[in-house]
């Protein structure tokens, strides 16, 4: 049986942006972001995938992958992970 846990944080920061309405600036704004973390389970014993993503209002990106198994976990960053991976998110 596969388990899937999601774990999303409250906003952990934000950055200002300029809000416009048809091109014309209105005043400044705010965008949140969330840090959501995905753990993926395929039963007991076996290996253990966790996906750590950074969510934007317009985009996520996985920041680490780690691989949990066998006693040890193993780590990629999202600079060795496949682009084509990154912007099918």
């Amino acid at each position: 049986m596969e388990e899937i846990k999601i774990e999303v944080t409250m906003f952990d920061r934000s950055i200002h942006v300029e809000k416009s309405a048809k091109g014309i600036p209105t005043g400044p704004d705010v965008e949140l972001h969330l840090t959501l973390i995905a753990n993926i389970y395929k039963g007991e014993g076996s290996d253990a995938l966790e996906f750590v993503c950074s969510a934007w209002p317009d985009s996520v990106e996985i920041v680490t992958v780690l691989v949990h198994g066998k006693g040890k976990t193993w780590i990629l960053n999202s600079k060795d992970l496949d682009d084509e991976l990154q912007e099918s998110l």
